[in-house]
């Protein structure tokens, strides 16, 4: 794990050089000076610390502002082209030899420490295992819109303790698969399984309609969850749905969203998983997901162009969704198998 190197000015170099700052004391102090500055740039305060490391960008700015003849404006103040080619011609020998300096102490590129992605890949490829990493870590502060800038990096000694649990966990990943081997197992679970228990209850699990479990098309929250499907340890899964659509439209199928999560209100992100078109022919589909300990699987249609149903109470009761003519998802069966413990 690497860290960022702070840079020291070199000698003979860090001092901003005489002309440089009578140039800027004479055409640009007058527009950026104080709490009025232009833009909000006061030269008197940023020359007080000309020489550090955090300056050199801004200073790459002035250079580039006053080469474009953009500064000092045309209207304010007339400089000579003699004067403005001498000045860039001082800063940039000065900002040069800064830069130099910089790259021969440390590189022209700074260290950095790998990303929350790069790390989960690294401890992928050394140790064998495939167990998500990079979601357990906190989240990566961005410069501009890269996450691998090492100034923009922190590493606080939280985040430092996670990378450690991290690592432990993979490193527990892969003692345990190189003595006990993959944990597999299958498991078939029939439309009633995965319907209501009690159909004279209101609630947001599929209801039992001629040995499916079906779903109707609805913007209701959580509805089409399958609490049978809740996994009791964490682990890659593959499942297979056998399904049919139920009053599809007529030029399509009915098209339906598979995720993932606790579908509680007190945890209601849903990772995505996959889709499917679902016809009135019943198919099969095969999907992969790791399924963290305590969620479990939503199967539902996932068009908004269709017809939405209507729920009172935020529950759907029994019946209630076949005489408001819904498309709906029915689940002949479900399959599937753990492929791997965590």
């Amino acid at each position: 794990m690497c860290y960022v190197t702070t840079i020291s000015p070199a000698r003979g170099s860090e001092s901003l050089p005489p002309s440089v700052r009578s140039f800027l004391n004479e055409h640009c102090t007058v527009c950026h000076e104080g709490d009025t500055a232009e833009a909000g740039f006061d030269l008197t305060t940023f020359q007080r610390n000309a020489e550090s490391e955090a300056s050199l960008t801004k200073w790459v700015r002035i250079f580039d502002r006053v080469h474009d003849q953009e500064m000092p404006p045309a209207d304010s103040d007339t400089v000579t082209p003699a004067e403005r080619t001498a000045f860039l011609k001082t800063i940039g020998t000065w900002l040069r030899e800064r830069q130099q300096t910089a790259w021969e102490q440390a590189g022209r590129v700074q260290g950095r420490r790998l990303t929350n992605l790069q790390l989960e890949r690294t401890l992928h490829d050394l140790l064998g295992v495939d167990i998500p990493l990079a979601e357990r870590m906190p989240e990566e502060t961005v410069s501009g819109v890269y996450n691998t800038i090492a100034d923009g990096q922190a590493m606080s000694h939280f985040q430092l303790e996670q990378h450690l649990k991290i690592v432990d966990l993979a490193l527990d990943e892969a003692f345990g698969r190189a003595t006990q081997g993959d944990d597999v197992w299958t498991k078939t679970l029939d439309a009633k399984t995965i319907s209501r228990r009690n159909p004279r209850r209101r609630t947001r699990e599929p209801e039992l309609i001629d040995g499916h479990a079906v779903t109707w098309s609805s913007r209701l929250i959580f509805y089409g969850r399958l609490p049978a499907t809740t996994a009791r340890e964490d682990g890659w899964y593959r499942f297979t749905v056998r399904a049919k659509a139920l009053k599809p439209p007529k030029d399509y199928g009915v098209w339906c969203t598979v995720r993932r999560g606790k579908c509680v209100s007190s945890a209601p992100l849903l990772p995505w998983i996959g889709a499917f078109e679902a016809t009135p022919k019943t198919q099969e589909w095969t999907f992969e997901t790791w399924l963290p300990r305590g969620e479990m699987l939503e199967i539902r249609p996932g068009d908004d162009t269709l017809k939405m149903g209507r729920f009172a109470g935020g529950q759907v009761g029994t019946g209630e969704g076949g005489p408001q003519n819904l498309p709906g998802v029915a689940i002949v069966a479900f399959g599937s198998m753990l492929c791997a413990l965590a």
